[in-house]
Order: C-alpha cells, then sequence, then structure tokens
C-alpha cells in the first residue's frame, strides 16, 4: 500500500483528512505527506489501514510478510493455518492465523521443495478467490525460484473452474496470465514433491496426470473436477 492508495480510499469514502487520521492513529501532517508521496506507508500502518478501510486482504502488505525458515509438516501446518485464516473452508476447523496477503500464502508455497498434498489443492481455490492478487510479484517471484510451471499448473485449475461456474472475467484473467507464463515454460518435469515422490510414483504419474498436468510438465494428478473453490 502506498500514500495514493490511502488518499483513493479515502476518498471515496468521502472521509476529511483529519477524520482519517484519527482512524489511522497519526497525525493530518503524517498523513498529508503519506497522501502526497513524501512519506513511505509503513507495514505496520498499511495493516492497520487495512482494518480501517475494511480492505482484502488482498490488499496486505506481501514484502515484509514473516515467512519462518520451516520445513515438513512445521510449513504444512503453517500454511494450513493461513489457508484457514483466508476462509479456505476444508480447514475451517483449524486454529487460524492472523490474515495475511493471499500473494504471500502461494509465493511461500511455491517456495517449497515437498508441499502437502491438503495444501496443493487449495492453492487453485486460494487463486479462484482472490483473483485480485499482485501477479505481477507472484510471476515475477514464480521465475526466480524455477516455479513457473508449478504456478501455470496451479493457474489451469483455476482456469478450468473458472469455465465450470461460467466466471467470464476471471476465465479471460488467467488466461491473460497463463498465455504470460507459456513464454517461459520449462521444458524438465517438476512436482510439487520433491523430496517424498518415489520414483515409481513418478513413472505412474507421468503416464497417467491429466493435460495441463503433462502440457505444465508438472507430475501431478490432481485436477479441477475434485475441487471445491466455494468461499466461506
Amino acid at each position: 500500500m502506498n500514500g495514493e492508495q490511502l488518499l483513493k480510499e479515502r476518498l471515496s469514502r468521502d472521509w476529511e483528512q483529519a477524520e482519517t487520521a484519527a482512524r489511522l492513529k497519526v497525525s493530518q501532517p503524517y498523513l498529508s505527506l503519506l497522501e502526497a508521496g513524501k512519506r513511505r506507508v509503513t507495514e505496520k500502518l498499511a495493516r492497520r489501514a487495512v482494518r480501517v478501510f475494511n480492505l482484502p486482504p488482498t490488499a496486505l502488505p506481501v514484502d515484509h510478510t514473516p515467512q519462518p525458515k520451516t520445513s515438513g509438516t512445521k510449513t504444512g501446518n503453517l500454511l494450513a493455518s493461513q489457508l484457514a485464516g483466508l476462509g479456505y473452508p476444508k480447514f475451517s476447523h483449524l486454529k487460524k492465523t492472523g490474515k495475511v496477503n493471499p500473494a504471500a500464502v502461494l509465493i511461500f508455497a511455491l517456495r517449497e521443495s515437498d508441499l502437502e498434498s491438503r495444501i496443493v489443492e487449495a492453492l487453485p481455490w486460494l487463486i479462484f478467490n482472490f483473483a485480485d492478487m499482485d501477479w505481477s510479484q507472484i510471476i515475477n517471484s514464480a521465475k526466480l525460484d524455477d516455479a513457473q510451471n508449478r504456478l501455470g499448473f496451479l493457474l489451469s485449475l483455476a482456469y478450468s473452474i473458472a469455465k465450470q461456474v461460467k466466471d467470464e472475467n476471471k476465465k479471460v484473467l488467467f488466461k491473460e496470465l497463463l498465455l504470460l507464463l507459456e513464454k517461459s515454460r520449462l521444458l524438465r518435469d517438476d512436482t510439487f514433491r520433491r523430496k517424498s515422490l518415489t520414483e515409481v510414483e513418478k513413472a505412474w504419474i507421468r503416464k497417467n496426470r491429466p493435460e495441463n498436468a503433462r502440457f505444465w510438465r508438472v507430475l501431478s494428478n490432481l485436477s479441477a473436477d475434485c475441487l471445491d473453490c466455494r468461499q466461506s
């Protein structure tokens, strides 16, 4: 979030600068500097602004979202808690973390070398329900981590769901993103389970994976038909 966005949200609500400053717990002169782009919006203030303006979690900061150094089960549990906090129905029974930007969750998941199946199944839901994420940041991060094939596969699942539910806006968006990612598609096979998938399992999945997984060279048998993308 930047000063221009603060100004836009304030004006859209027809709030006076003094009133908004009080809600944000800053001084009016400081808010004026923020709106003019002469001061940087801190992460703490951005989170407060999201609450004050009742903005979606996609407005939360991404760059400085904490990503603890975890692995295996701890990583899965952390991602599951974050997804529960964002409303993923299948994790509604889990303890929820404070809300984080869904883009941060997706980037975090794509960086993991061995992701639990339950988390992989949740990612198309995340993409479908938070389609207004900062996709340039997500795609750039995926490319840096050589994860563009996995991201492309997940987007293809979200695209299939958009077709099923006849959401034309999301169909157009996801198609544009897929075409963009195709330009950097890697030629080697990739998987969400780079550590735990056995050679026998790899051979079976390679032979039986759906067409979109084959196209994106991802070793996965996940299909849109078995996913639930309802918002809780």
